[in-house]
């Protein structure tokens, strides 16, 4: 079956930051002047209500009201823009693209964050299909997000990869027939992307 679509995860493998957690909660740190350990499991406990849709405002309340520290929109907007991209992976994607492969994104993410960086960064010029987890109302330990992927791309599963930088994402979009690869956050091994991606008939150097 040919390759004719390639989905990538957006934080941890089109960003330098392991997940859209690490570069909010470090930022929010720093504005707050809290330690970031304790903030980020405050962060977490809440943020999965945004993930699903939950309303970004709502976020900020119970923060408030966890760490007594005013917690602002202008705060959360401004933790989303410190998000750096992990530009190899953005050259790939380009590559690829002008080989004529689709590019897509699928994403546990928060829709503020995402809205806002799908305007700086002009992601759909590059990514045609952007799956968010905020609009299935499911994240990707659930096998819907990735067949609603593949339905927006108009492919079938063998004939999609999918890229992501935790392994517990991959058990979904494997178990319906997408082609997976664990990438590394720490090493960032392109070389070895490259290798599994041109494995597959996937040409990666233009």
């Amino acid at each position: 079956m040919t390759i004719t679509t390639i989905f990538f995860d957006f934080d941890g493998v089109l960003t330098t930051d392991k997940s859209e957690a690490v570069t909010t909660a470090a930022s929010l740190s720093k504005a707050l002047r809290i330690p970031q350990h304790e903030l980020m499991m405050t962060y977490l406990r809440y943020v999965e209500q945004c993930y699903l849709g939950g309303e970004l405002q709502k976020l900020t309340e119970e923060l408030f009201n966890t760490v007594e520290e005013k917690v602002t929109m202008k705060m959360m907007l401004d933790a989303f823009r410190e998000t750096k991209k992990y530009k190899p992976m953005f050259m790939l994607a380009a590559t690829l693209k002008e080989e004529g492969y689709q590019l897509g994104i699928i994403t546990d993410n928060i829709r503020e964050r995402m809205e806002l960086l799908e305007d700086e960064w002009k992601l759909h010029r590059l990514f045609k299909v952007i799956v968010c987890s905020f609009d299935e109302k499911i994240r990707k330990d659930n096998k819907k997000i990735f067949l609603r992927a593949v339905t927006t791309a108009k492919c079938k599963p063998e004939e999609a990869v999918f890229i992501d930088n935790t392994p517990s994402n991959l058990v979904q979009s494997r178990s319906i027939g997408m082609h997976t690869y664990h990438f590394d956050d720490q090493r960032k091994d392109m070389q070895a992307l490259c290798t599994f991606l041109e494995k597959l008939g996937i040409d990666t150097f233009k």
